[in-house]
């Protein structure tokens, strides 16, 4: 229960608490709960713990006649256009920023709910690794400190969510939508629009080191376009 609810546990794991763990099969033999333990240690969160993973298979998967299954989660990718803003003293960049994202298809590949969020990362750390990183990595937008994001429901950061759309059927996002992301460096606050209609939350008052830029991340089979206005995508509605 402590390693399925706790981010912070699971990264606390060192290579010597996995060798006790692995200990015990040897001990008890095949015991479910052991194997239960392990398995948690491989993925928390739907993101893939990499380090842990290394770790079973170097210490304990050697030389026995042993499968070891944990789950199998949906292959998340980001993406961003060259664009960066920030707050910089003296500078004539403007301080207030929208852009919006169009969804054009939705389609679930697997068991798990398709996997979608936009809003904004920040250089000074948002650096997202496909299914999972060394120790605690970060899945998309919102799956950490550095980026702030929103799936349609709830809005993310630091791997965290808080919902701020209720009764919302998964997946929270569907074919035509249209997701308004707006940042005030001024202020700072990041505001979200669905289909035109300012969300009830926002993020505020958060580092400003650093650039902006807008980014998304997604699972397979969900296509959608950034609006960025003129000749580079006419927007929808405005802030």
């Amino acid at each position: 229960c402590v390693l399925n609810d706790s981010p912070e546990a699971l990264n606390m794991m060192q290579e010597e608490h996995i060798r006790v763990i692995i200990s015990l099969l040897e001990k008890f033999g095949r015991d479910p709960k052991v194997l239960d333990i392990l398995c948690n240690l491989c993925k928390g969160s739907g993101v893939a713990v990499r380090s842990s993973q290394n770790n079973i298979v170097d210490f304990l998967l050697p030389g026995k006649n042993l499968l070891l299954h944990s789950a199998v989660v949906d292959q998340v990718a980001s993406s961003r256009p060259n664009i960066f803003v920030g707050s910089v003293a003296g500078s004539a960049l403007y301080s207030k920023w929208y852009f919006e994202v169009a969804i054009d298809h939705v389609e679930q590949q697997s068991s798990m709910t398709p996997h979608f969020r936009v809003g904004w990362g920040n250089t000074s750390g948002y650096i997202p690794y496909p299914g999972g990183g060394e120790k605690w990595g970060g899945n998309g937008v919102g799956d950490d400190l550095y980026s702030y994001g929103f799936d349609g429901a709830y809005l993310w950061t630091g791997g965290r969510s808080t919902m701020v759309i209720p009764s919302v059927n998964e997946p929270h996002i569907k074919k035509g939508d249209n997701i308004g992301c707006a940042l005030d460096l001024s202020v700072p606050i990041i505001t979200f629009f669905y289909n035109g209609m300012k969300i009830p939350g926002y993020f505020r008052n958060f580092n400003l080191d650093g650039m902006f830029f807008p980014v998304i991340s997604a699972s397979a089979k969900i296509s959608c376009r950034f609006l960025f206005g003129g000749e580079h995508g006419r927007l929808k509605y405005s802030p």
